[in-house]
This record gives structure tokens, C-alpha cells and sequence, in this order.
């Protein structure tokens, strides 16, 4: 900017003094052509160079297109100055100068065509920036920036079909972050978001380049190992991923411990297409739960079975209340002291259809899991 008030302010001023003076011929001329082409020729040769210093994030036909009439319009004017100063000192006018308006006209042709194809170059180059990123987004989770089911399950059916080829074995770990809910509720929803993305970068940095880690949802997260020699090296795999999760995580000063249950399932032992393997390490997640929590187990049929069962319990117990098959017994207290009931305990009962009287022992984790606990605390 102050360079072009500079450039003006000249102009003016000297259009001014060179109106009143009629012997400043020399001078005129100089002002008129030679300052024009010191200040175009400058301009266009520092365009050139800013365009090529650019070259690292400005690529492509258009930029050097523009970059190089730029540079050899610049030379063009600088030579201009050169015969207009040869001109005044021997009076005599280069012949050749007479033709190089057509390469003005050229350079013109270049800059304009290489700052169309540029804006076009640009265009093309923000879409694919755009496509790029909802592809992402498409594929990842949003969180931890892991590939999310859909990429999990897309690159599990390729392992499988490596695997079925090459007759080799692969594993997918299902795991389940241990009382995370404790720490959501606890310490507020901003914490817990960022204990699953340091979880997911101790996930990532753990694993082989071959390997996937993925987000399902929540506080679940599976992994693929495409590549292993014998079924215990899952375990092995297992056991890593286990105690890496026990070192504590420090998150704004805090230090927080968590431990996961892990669930393995095996191609092909376990399965033979992606939602067959998924669903059985998600089996076998679960009964590491049920076991005492912070360990891993390896899928087996009866955890199908067994999966069923409590479905069906489930499913059961949320028609319970309303079909009125929950019963109420009143179980004494007694004083030792005075040998007289001073209290009843009560206690639930449900009178399965199916499988007649169940006692507390056979359903209540159950309700705790799936949240009917409370309806049936207030029953």
C-alpha cells in the first residue's frame, strides 16, 4: 500500500512541475518511462519471487504459470529502463524494441490464463479438502479421531480375507472400560471425554503399525491383530494391553486409575465373517465382567448360550412388574434378648412362568445392569 501512494504521489507531483516546464525533456522522459519500468519491473520481479518462496503450499500449473510471466515480464520492464537510458545517451533507438510489444501482449495472455487456471486449481483443491474431511468423518470417531465401527468392520472383513488366503489366524479384542460411569458422573462428562482420548493414544502408541484400535461408542473399544502364529499369542496381546491400561493417567494434575475387561475371539476358530467375531468377543467381554472385571476371556460357545439366557431374563423381568409375577416376602427379625419378631426384612421373589420361584440371587445383577433396579426398588 505504500508503495502504490508513493508510486501516485510521484506521478502527480511530477506531472505537475513537468506542465510548467517546457525544456525538461531528459527529465519527462525519465519520470514517464523510466520510473514506471523501475517500479513495474520491481513489482512484477518481487511477485515472481514471493510466488516461488510460496512454492511448498502453492502448487500446481496455474502458480507457475503466473510466477513465470511475472518474472520474464519484469525482466521485460527493467529492460525498457535499459533502452530508454541507451536512447538518451546516443540517441539512437533499438530496432528490435518495435517487436517486443507482442511479448508484452503474451506476458498479459499468461498472467490472466494462469490466474484462471489458479482459482480453478484452488477450487478443485477445497473440494478435495472437503471430501477428504467428511470421508473422515465418515470413518472416525469424532473424539479420539480412532476409525469407528463401520471402518472397523471393513478392514476386519479384509484381514479376514488375508487371513482365509494365507491360512493364518487373526484375533479381535472387545474391551470395556471398568466403572468409567463413576468417573463420567463424578467428575463431569469434559473429563471423561479426555481419559478416553489419552486411553486411546496409550492404545495406539501399545499396538503394531498393522493393527487397528477402534472407538465403538461410549467406553468400548476394539482391536484387530491381523497377524498372529498361534492362539496364544492373543493372550499374550491381551495381557499387554491389560496392564498398560493399570498405570495411572494424569489429567489436569489428577491422577486416575482404570482397568478394563477384555473379550477375544479368534478367526477362524470363533467365527468366519466380521459380526460373527465381533459379536462373540463382545461375548466373551461380558463374561469377564461377570468374573471379577480387570482380566480377559477367551470366547467359547456355551458364552453364546449363556448371552441368550440373559436376554431372555431381561426381556422377562421388564414385563415382570406389570404382569404382577413379582412377589413380596417378609423374612423376621427377632431379639435374642426377648425373643420377639421387632422387625421384618423385605424381600423380593419372582414367579417366572418358566422357571417358577427365582430368588433374588438369579436376577438382581441383572436389574442392577440393565437399570431396572429402580422400578423394581420402587415396586
Amino acid at each position: 500500500r505504500r508503495v502504490l501512494i508513493a508510486a501516485a504521489s510521484t506521478g502527480v507531483i511530477a506531472a505537475i512541475v513537468f506542465v510548467w516546464k517546457d525544456d525538461a525533456g531528459f527529465a519527462r522522459f525519465f519520470a514517464r518511462v523510466g520510473l514506471r519500468a523501475i517500479l513495474s519491473g520491481a513489482g512484477f520481479l518481487a511477485g515472481a519471487y514471493g510466488i516461488w518462496r510460496a512454492r511448498a503450499t502453492v502448487q500446481g500449473l496455474g502458480p507457475r504459470m503466473v510466477s513465470g510471466a511475472f518474472l520474464v515480464y519484469g525482466l521485460l520492464q527493467l529492460h525498457y529502463l535499459a533502452v530508454a537510458i541507451y536512447e538518451a545517451i546516443s540517441q539512437r533507438y533499438p530496432a528490435y524494441v518495435s517487436y517486443t510489444g507482442f511479448l508484452d501482449i503474451l506476458m498479459y495472455f499468461l498472467m490472466a490464463l494462469g490466474t484462471v487456471i489458479w482459482l480453478l486449481e484452488n477450487e478443485q483443491k477445497t473440494a478435495m479438502q472437503a471430501a477428504a474431511q467428511i470421508e473422515h468423518l465418515a470413518y472416525h470417531d469424532t473424539l479420539t479421531g480412532l476409525p469407528n465401527r463401520q471402518l472397523f468392520l471393513d478392514r476386519l472383513n479384509l484381514a479376514i480375507a488375508h487371513a482365509h488366503r494365507s491360512q493364518r489366524r487373526l484375533a479381535v479384542f472387545f474391551l470395556d472400560l471398568d466403572r468409567f460411569k463413576v468417573i463420567n458422573d463424578s467428575l463431569g462428562h469434559a473429563m471423561g471425554d479426555r481419559l478416553l482420548q489419552a486411553i486411546s493414544r496409550r492404545l495406539t502408541g501399545l499396538l503394531r503399525e498393522g493393527d487397528t484400535v477402534t472407538r465403538i461408542g461410549g467406553d468400548e473399544f476394539t482391536i484387530l491383530v491381523p497377524h498372529l502364529q498361534h492362539s496364544d499369542d492373543a493372550i499374550v496381546v491381551a495381557r499387554k494391553v491389560r496392564d498398560a491400561l493399570k498405570h495411572p493417567i494424569e489429567i489436569e494434575g489428577r491422577e486416575l486409575y482404570v482397568s478394563t475387561s477384555i473379550g477375544i475371539s479368534l478367526y477362524p476358530n470363533d467365527g468366519e465373517d466380521a459380526n460373527a467375531l465381533l459379536r462373540n468377543a463382545d461375548a466373551a467381554m461380558y463374561r469377564a465382567k461377570a468374573q471379577g472385571r480387570d482380566t480377559f476371556r477367551l470366547y467359547a460357545p456355551a458364552m453364546n448360550a449363556k448371552a441368550l439366557e440373559q436376554l431372555a431374563l431381561e426381556n422377562g423381568l421388564r414385563k415382570a412388574i406389570t404382569n404382577g409375577e413379582l412377589l413380596m416376602h417378609y423374612q423376621p427379625i427377632v431379639s435374642f434378648a426377648t425373643s420377639r419378631v421387632i422387625g421384618v426384612e423385605a424381600l423380593i421373589r419372582w414367579n417366572h412362568p418358566e422357571l417358577g420361584l427365582l430368588y433374588p440371587g438369579d436376577f438382581i445383577t441383572l436389574a442392577e445392569a440393565t437399570g431396572l433396579i429402580g422400578p423394581l426398588g420402587e415396586w
